[in-house]
């Protein structure tokens, strides 16, 4: 413990000294400003010349330097003697190494932050090199997703609430009726009881329907995903209660991370296995489904578009699919093209291409 509190006072003592330096540098400063405000010398009554005008301007700067080296924060100061005065409270050993515990808690919490600092400074280098149009594009597509998000959960609430009342006034009912001696045998107790044996036989059915569904959802995903992916070491996607989608490596172990492209490899994946698992399968409409993945990737997704559904719709942006290379992979299959042509900033029209 002492050696730490000895280091505490010595830092204090340094920031002491440092502080009353800065006030003497101050002071000099104030001086020789007042000299450059009043050019005559006091003692002699001499104007001060040109020269030794520039003279002291230039000590002026060498002083406002050293006094910014050696300005303190009175709060850093403060801090100190709080920890002086803790150590000076500690009567045991115990607490002594607890103390010293905590400083070295702070000690590697201070480097974890300025690592934290240094990736953010990185990442914000990196983030520089992309279309900042694009990346403002995203944001709102993703807000926007976030807003009706948030009123589907609302809905869904509000409904859930609704569906309990109704099931509380249901209970009620029925115990009403069954408890009622004249009803036990009568055509609405009989009902009742009906009523519920199908709510049972319902509930059962969607849930076993529910479960065999997502079964067949993984099934045609994982079948989409080994078709659209160029990694040849994952084995498959797997599914949760929530419809996630999770790759399976090659041992058949969850992958923790993924990138951005395999992100949008496994959505166009549960696209696919949702829509071929419904009894009726309909037309796919895609909004930039291409921005994040390489040219492997972006050949595999196109080549299997047509396999999706009996009709895709693909909403891109030029700097998407290139029309000499990418469109080749499904030409066979387009049915019309269209494109957005600017009129004004605030007109614009789609033309057929093709």
């Amino acid at each position: 413990m002492q050696p730490v509190l000895i280091n505490i006072k010595e830092q204090r003592s340094a920031m002491f000294e440092a502080s009353n330096n800065k006030v003497i540098l101050d002071s000099k400063i104030l001086e020789l400003e007042k000299s450059l405000l009043d050019p005559i010398c006091p003692t002699c009554s001499q104007t001060i010349s040109e020269t030794e005008i520039t003279e002291i301007k230039g000590q002026v700067a060498v002083l406002k330097a050293e006094a910014s080296l050696s300005f303190v924060d009175i709060k850093d100061i403060r801090d100190l003697d709080n920890k002086i005065e803790q150590f000076s409270q500690i009567q045991s050993q115990s607490e002594g190494v607890r103390f010293c515990e905590l400083i070295k808690k702070e000690r590697k919490s201070k480097v974890q932050l300025m690592k934290l600092e240094t990736n953010i400074d990185e990442i914000e280098d990196e983030i520089s090199g992309f279309d900042t149009d694009e990346i403002s594009r995203q944001r709102n597509i993703r807000d926007s997703y976030i807003k009706q998000l948030s009123n589907i959960e609302n809905d869904i609430s509000s409904v859930e609430k609704s569906l309990e009342k109704i099931k509380k006034d249901q209970t009620q009912i029925s115990n009403v009726i069954s408890k009622s001696t004249q009803g036990t045998n009568s055509l609405s107790s009989v009902k009742v009881g009906l009523y519920q044996s199908l709510e049972s036989v319902f509930s059962e059915g969607i849930n076993e329907l529910r479960d065999s569904a997502r079964l067949q959802v993984e099934k045609y995903a994982t079948s989409a995903f080994s078709q659209l992916t160029t990694e040849t070491t994952y084995s498959g996607l797997e599914i949760n209660q929530n419809y996630g989608l999770t790759i399976l490596d090659h041992q058949g172990r969850a992958l923790k991370e993924r990138s951005a492209g395999a992100e949008q490899i496994v959505a166009l994946s549960l696209i696919d296995g949702l829509n071929r698992t419904a009894r009726k399968t309909g037309p796919i409409i895609m909004d930039t489904p291409l921005g994040r993945l390489d040219p492997k990737h972006r050949a595999n997704v196109l080549k299997y578009l047509p396999k999706m559904a009996d009709q895709v719709v693909l909403l891109v942006h030029e700097g998407e699919i290139d029309p000499n290379k990418d469109i080749e992979n499904f030409k066979e299959r387009i049915g019309a093209r269209y494109a957005i042509e600017r009129i004004s900033s605030t007109q614009s029209r789609i033309i057929r291409s093709r």
